[in-house]
């Protein structure tokens, strides 16, 4: 039996900000089993997450700001309300230039 397979749904960003349920209900129709949400463009990160649930969707992890500086709080409740207890924060060298970013 094949590895169940999320998608990050940062790959698909264009098409999620023109129609991000059609979008996401495509990538479980696909067969993914788990996604990794990037935003919430047009919606709430609670409508994302009952959209999830709905679909069957597993969230294995969130892309969120780096939980530092006035983003922490952001950060926790955000992936609280996703269930995750992993995140990505994809930021570039210019992020990373406290001790705290690092």
């Amino acid at each position: 039996m094949p590895a169940p397979i999320a998608l990050q749904l940062y790959t698909l960003r264009e098409a999620a900000a023109a129609d991000y349920e059609g979008t996401v209900r495509k990538v479980a129709d696909i067969g993914y089993v788990g996604v990794e949400p990037a935003g919430f463009p047009g919606t709430t990160i609670e409508a994302g997450k009952k959209l999830f649930d709905d679909l069957g969707l597993e969230v294995c992890s969130a892309h969120l700001p780096l939980p530092v500086g006035d983003k922490v709080q952001e950060s926790l409740e955000t992936a609280a309300a996703l269930g995750v207890t992993r995140v990505v924060a994809g930021q570039g060298p210019d992020q990373f230039t406290t001790r705290d970013q690092i």
